[in-house]
């Protein structure tokens, strides 16, 4: 986990700025969650083809916020995520660093039954570089067994939520949400102080 401690603070408008950094992994909602911020009059940025998790390696490279270059005009961001060649990284593990980064901001970690959650992962049929994720693993990891790529993301989910409940533990900055809870909006509306419209709440991009 890639945590640098000692990074410039942002301006003191974006501090002060209502945000919601959505940290699940893909596959758990997250394009709902955009559509959910769009929908409700928030800017929102989920993935953008990676861009967002290429400039928050850049950004913690150079020591400088790690949402500098979206940080001005945006609220919600989740799916922040790279992958090409045989490097993928998953922005979600700085939450520390965000949390240093951005004080004010409320962090979510939507989920889902985590059986449910691989079959998706096995099954999503997006293309990035010539593969879709379940090519690319199998690339990776040099099998065509899909059982062992099940457990390498099972086990790195595990680990990723016993480290985030370690950290906030004791603060009022995490949500933990299952994207199937039929309160979700509700829940996270009361959490975040954002004004989520509960119709404009529903399901995109399914596998």
């Amino acid at each position: 986990m890639f945590n640098f401690l000692k990074s410039k603070k942002a301006s003191s408008e974006v501090l002060n700025k209502a945000m919601l950094l959505v940290v699940g992994f893909n596959k758990t909602g997250t394009t709902s969650i955009h559509r959910l911020a769009q929908k409700s009059g928030y800017n929102s940025v989920h993935w953008d083809e990676g861009k967002i998790a290429k400039r928050i390696l850049y950004n913690a490279a150079n020591n400088i916020p790690l949402l500098s270059g979206y940080h001005d005009s945006y609220q919600v961001y989740s799916d922040m995520a790279f992958r090409c060649g045989n490097f993928r990284f998953d922005a979600n593990s700085l939450f520390m660093q965000l949390d240093h980064d951005y004080p004010n901001a409320k962090f979510l970690y939507n989920y889902r039954d985590i059986d449910a959650w691989l079959e998706s992962r096995i099954n999503h049929g997006e293309v990035v570089d010539g593969e879709t994720n379940i090519q690319y693993y199998r690339r990776l990891f040099g099998t065509s067994n899909d059982l062992k790529i099940k457990n390498f993301w099972r086990n790195e989910r595990l680990r990723y939520e016993d480290d985030i409940r370690a950290y906030f533990d004791g603060t009022n900055k995490l949500i933990e949400l299952n994207i199937e809870d039929n309160k979700f909006v509700d829940k996270l509306n009361n959490f975040s102080g954002f004004n989520f419209k509960i119709d404009a709440w529903g399901q995109h991009n399914q596998t």
